[in-house]
């Protein structure tokens, strides 16, 4: 800032002293005389004054204004790189996630399984002794007919027998 203002001093220094110098050389249409240093001294109250009353509030605002758009750029790439780590965070919270629930799906699918083969094992072995139990029954069944029968058989046959000899006892 400061430099800024001792550049606008010697500028227009040299402005006034060049456009002086150069008056005398072209047949004396503006002298330097004795009013050239009150001029100067005129100007550089009024350039005091503008820097005071103008440039510096100018300046100053450029510079608030640079720091908040330069703080607005800096606080949206703060913001954007908060949300970028914010979003690998979840992403890889959301992998870690569907990591674990492949893990117990499997695992809850291969219990699923073996309770399966449980359950069809228990339901052929009771099939089995079911089948085996009706089997059982359906022997001894066969064998009472089979016992009754020979009774009947005998019982039928000495009928026969006696219907062929005529009525007599065997």
């Amino acid at each position: 800032m400061k430099t800024k203002t001792k550049i606008l001093f010697l500028g227009a220094f040299f402005a006034v002293f060049t456009r002086a110098q150069g008056a005398v050389a072209a047949d004396d249409l503006i002298t330097a005389d004795k009013t050239l240093f009150v001029q100067f001294v005129i100007f550089l109250v009024a350039l005091y004054l503008l820097n005071i009353l103008f440039f510096k509030p100018l300046m100053g605002l450029a510079d608030r204004r640079e720091k908040a758009t330069s703080g607005s750029g800096k606080e949206a790439e703060d913001l954007s790189e908060r949300a970028r780590e914010m979003t690998e965070q979840y992403d890889s919270a959301l992998k870690e996630a569907r990591e674990i629930a492949l893990a117990e799906r499997a695992v809850i699918t291969k219990e699923a399984t073996t309770e399966a083969e449980k359950i069809v094992f228990s339901a052929r072995e009771e099939a089995r002794l079911i089948l085996e139990k009706r089997v059982a029954e359906l022997m001894a069944e066969a064998e009472k007919a089979k016992a009754e029968m020979k009774s009947e058989i005998e019982d039928m046959a000495a009928m026969v027998v006696r219907a062929v000899r005529g009525g007599k006892d065997v």
